[in-house]
Protein backbone atom coordinates (compact mmCIF):
# COMPACT_ATOMS: atom_id res chain seq x y z
CA UNK A 1 0.00 0.00 0.00
CA UNK A 2 1.62 3.40 -0.73
CA UNK A 3 2.35 5.65 2.13
CA UNK A 4 0.50 8.09 0.96
CA UNK A 5 -2.93 5.83 0.80
CA UNK A 6 -2.57 5.70 5.16
CA UNK A 7 -5.21 7.27 6.62
CA UNK A 8 -3.79 10.70 7.61
CA UNK A 9 -5.64 12.83 10.85
CA UNK A 10 -5.49 16.45 10.42
CA UNK A 11 -5.50 18.91 12.89
CA UNK A 12 -6.02 22.67 11.77
CA UNK A 13 -5.33 25.12 14.16
CA UNK A 14 -6.07 29.22 13.06
CA UNK A 15 -3.53 31.48 14.45
CA UNK A 16 -3.60 33.52 17.47
CA UNK A 17 -4.61 37.17 17.57
CA UNK A 18 -2.43 39.28 15.50
CA UNK A 19 -1.71 42.64 16.36
CA UNK A 20 -3.10 45.56 13.57
CA UNK A 21 -1.11 46.77 11.36
CA UNK A 22 -1.84 49.43 8.79
CA UNK A 23 1.39 48.76 5.94
CA UNK A 24 1.23 45.07 5.86
CA UNK A 25 -0.55 42.11 5.77
CA UNK A 26 1.85 40.08 7.55
CA UNK A 27 1.48 41.38 11.51
CA UNK A 28 2.83 39.06 14.58
CA UNK A 29 0.61 37.90 17.03
CA UNK A 30 -0.54 40.39 20.06
CA UNK A 31 -0.05 39.72 23.41
CA UNK A 32 -3.29 38.14 23.84
CA UNK A 33 -2.09 35.59 20.46
CA UNK A 34 0.78 34.67 22.13
CA UNK A 35 -1.32 33.47 25.28
CA UNK A 36 -3.27 31.68 22.67
CA UNK A 37 -0.32 30.14 20.52
CA UNK A 38 0.75 28.87 24.48
CA UNK A 39 -2.79 27.56 25.49
CA UNK A 40 -3.02 25.55 22.01
CA UNK A 41 0.20 24.17 22.65
CA UNK A 42 -0.44 22.91 25.87
CA UNK A 43 -3.61 21.36 24.91
CA UNK A 44 -2.13 19.30 21.62
CA UNK A 45 0.85 18.24 23.77
CA UNK A 46 -1.08 15.06 24.54
CA UNK A 47 -1.98 14.24 21.11
CA UNK A 48 0.95 12.84 19.84
CA UNK A 49 1.26 14.79 16.72
CA UNK A 50 3.76 13.24 14.42
CA UNK A 51 4.19 16.58 12.35
CA UNK A 52 3.93 20.14 12.15
CA UNK A 53 2.69 22.33 9.44
CA UNK A 54 2.52 26.37 9.24
CA UNK A 55 1.68 28.89 6.71
CA UNK A 56 4.93 30.96 5.96
CA UNK A 57 3.07 33.99 7.30
CA UNK A 58 3.92 35.43 10.52
CA UNK A 59 0.97 35.10 12.56
CA UNK A 60 0.91 31.12 11.95
CA UNK A 61 4.30 30.64 12.42
CA UNK A 62 4.36 32.56 15.40
CA UNK A 63 1.37 30.17 16.63
CA UNK A 64 2.64 26.90 15.67
CA UNK A 65 6.42 27.90 17.38
CA UNK A 66 5.31 26.85 21.28
CA UNK A 67 4.04 23.35 20.00
CA UNK A 68 7.01 22.82 18.22
CA UNK A 69 9.41 23.77 20.43
CA UNK A 70 7.78 22.14 23.23
CA UNK A 71 7.72 18.57 21.05
CA UNK A 72 11.36 19.28 19.75
CA UNK A 73 9.93 19.57 16.44
CA UNK A 74 10.72 21.44 12.97
CA UNK A 75 8.14 23.19 11.50
CA UNK A 76 7.51 22.85 7.59
CA UNK A 77 6.57 26.01 6.08
CA UNK A 78 4.35 26.26 3.29
CA UNK A 79 2.99 28.94 1.09
CA UNK A 80 0.08 27.35 -0.45
CA UNK A 81 -1.80 27.76 2.70
CA UNK A 82 -0.72 31.36 3.38
CA UNK A 83 -3.99 33.45 3.65
CA UNK A 84 -6.53 34.91 0.90
CA UNK A 85 -5.12 38.65 1.92
CA UNK A 86 -1.33 37.99 1.63
CA UNK A 87 -1.09 40.53 -0.79
CA UNK A 88 -3.29 43.17 0.90
CA UNK A 89 -1.73 46.45 2.28
CA UNK A 90 -2.87 45.92 5.85
CA UNK A 91 -4.53 43.49 8.46
CA UNK A 92 -7.04 44.19 10.68
CA UNK A 93 -8.75 41.93 13.14
CA UNK A 94 -11.94 41.52 12.62
CA UNK A 95 -12.70 42.98 16.21
CA UNK A 96 -11.27 46.75 14.93
CA UNK A 97 -13.11 46.50 11.52
CA UNK A 98 -15.47 49.56 11.51
CA UNK A 99 -19.13 48.77 10.42
CA UNK A 100 -19.12 51.58 7.52
CA UNK A 101 -15.29 50.97 7.00
CA UNK A 102 -14.42 49.71 3.37
CA UNK A 103 -13.73 46.32 4.18
CA UNK A 104 -17.93 45.90 5.31
CA UNK A 105 -19.01 47.50 3.17
CA UNK A 106 -17.41 45.62 -0.29
CA UNK A 107 -18.13 42.41 1.45
CA UNK A 108 -21.66 43.29 2.00
CA UNK A 109 -21.80 44.07 -1.88
CA UNK A 110 -19.97 41.05 -2.77
CA UNK A 111 -18.46 38.08 0.23
CA UNK A 112 -15.74 37.31 -2.76
CA UNK A 113 -14.39 39.94 -3.36
CA UNK A 114 -11.74 39.02 -1.34
CA UNK A 115 -10.69 36.66 -3.59
CA UNK A 116 -10.07 38.10 -6.67
CA UNK A 117 -6.33 38.47 -6.18
CA UNK A 118 -6.38 34.69 -6.87
CA UNK A 119 -8.47 34.93 -9.74
CA UNK A 120 -11.75 34.25 -7.98
CA UNK A 121 -13.03 31.73 -5.81
CA UNK A 122 -12.55 28.57 -7.66
CA UNK A 123 -8.99 29.47 -8.57
CA UNK A 124 -8.23 29.84 -4.83
CA UNK A 125 -10.34 26.53 -3.88
CA UNK A 126 -7.48 24.70 -6.78
CA UNK A 127 -5.08 26.28 -4.71
CA UNK A 128 -6.61 24.72 -1.28
CA UNK A 129 -6.82 21.06 -3.08
CA UNK A 130 -3.31 21.16 -4.04
CA UNK A 131 -2.19 21.82 -0.88
CA UNK A 132 -4.57 19.33 0.86
CA UNK A 133 -3.68 16.37 -1.27
CA UNK A 134 0.05 17.35 -1.25
CA UNK A 135 -0.10 17.28 2.90
CA UNK A 136 -2.13 14.34 2.92
CA UNK A 137 0.29 12.39 0.18
CA UNK A 138 3.21 12.86 1.83
CA UNK A 139 2.11 12.81 5.59
CA UNK A 140 0.62 9.11 5.54
CA UNK A 141 -0.28 7.37 8.68
CA UNK A 142 0.65 10.53 10.57
CA UNK A 143 -1.30 13.12 12.76
CA UNK A 144 -0.55 16.17 11.65
CA UNK A 145 -1.09 19.98 12.71
CA UNK A 146 -1.48 22.41 10.56
CA UNK A 147 -1.35 26.06 11.70
CA UNK A 148 -2.80 28.77 8.89
CA UNK A 149 -5.76 30.89 8.67
CA UNK A 150 -9.53 31.58 9.48
CA UNK A 151 -10.26 31.21 5.20
CA UNK A 152 -8.16 28.12 4.83
CA UNK A 153 -9.85 26.61 7.42
CA UNK A 154 -13.39 27.26 5.88
CA UNK A 155 -12.14 26.45 2.43
CA UNK A 156 -11.06 23.57 3.39
CA UNK A 157 -13.98 22.79 5.50
CA UNK A 158 -16.21 23.71 2.21
CA UNK A 159 -14.32 21.52 0.15
CA UNK A 160 -14.76 18.31 1.85
CA UNK A 161 -18.75 19.04 2.79
CA UNK A 162 -19.88 20.43 -0.37
CA UNK A 163 -20.15 23.69 0.83
CA UNK A 164 -19.85 26.95 -1.31
CA UNK A 165 -20.18 29.42 1.49
CA UNK A 166 -16.93 29.91 3.05
CA UNK A 167 -18.10 32.35 4.99
CA UNK A 168 -20.58 30.22 7.13
CA UNK A 169 -17.45 28.43 8.39
CA UNK A 170 -15.92 31.09 10.68
CA UNK A 171 -13.83 29.67 13.42
CA UNK A 172 -11.87 31.46 16.70
CA UNK A 173 -8.33 32.34 17.28
CA UNK A 174 -6.53 28.97 18.12
CA UNK A 175 -9.82 27.27 16.94
CA UNK A 176 -9.04 23.38 16.03
CA UNK A 177 -10.78 21.29 13.41
CA UNK A 178 -10.22 17.79 12.97
CA UNK A 179 -10.34 15.69 10.13
CA UNK A 180 -9.37 11.95 8.65
CA UNK A 181 -8.26 11.71 5.15
CA UNK A 182 -6.21 9.21 2.64
CA UNK A 183 -4.66 10.12 -0.90
CA UNK A 184 -7.58 7.75 -1.86
CA UNK A 185 -10.01 10.53 -1.58
CA UNK A 186 -11.25 10.13 1.90
CA UNK A 187 -12.28 13.54 3.51
CA UNK A 188 -13.83 13.27 6.67
CA UNK A 189 -14.99 16.38 9.03
CA UNK A 190 -14.36 15.05 12.99
CA UNK A 191 -14.79 18.53 14.56
CA UNK A 192 -15.23 22.02 13.69
CA UNK A 193 -14.04 25.34 15.87
CA UNK A 194 -12.82 23.76 19.43
CA UNK A 195 -11.95 26.05 21.69
CA UNK A 196 -12.39 24.94 24.87
CA UNK A 197 -8.14 25.55 25.55
CA UNK A 198 -9.05 29.43 25.00
CA UNK A 199 -12.42 30.14 26.29
CA UNK A 200 -11.47 32.67 28.63
CA UNK A 201 -9.30 34.56 25.62
CA UNK A 202 -11.59 35.18 22.96
CA UNK A 203 -13.44 38.42 23.50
Amino acid sequence: MPLGSLPVELIFIRHGRPIRDDSSANPPLAEIGQQQAVRVSDFLQGEQIDHIIASTMTRAHQTAKPLAGALGMTIELRDDIREVDEHSGNYVPSEELEPDGEFLQQWKDDPFFMFADHGGWEPWKVRMTGAIDDIVANNGGKRVAVFCHGMVMATVHCLISGSERPFDYLVDYTGIARYKANSAGLRTVVSWNETQHVRDLLG
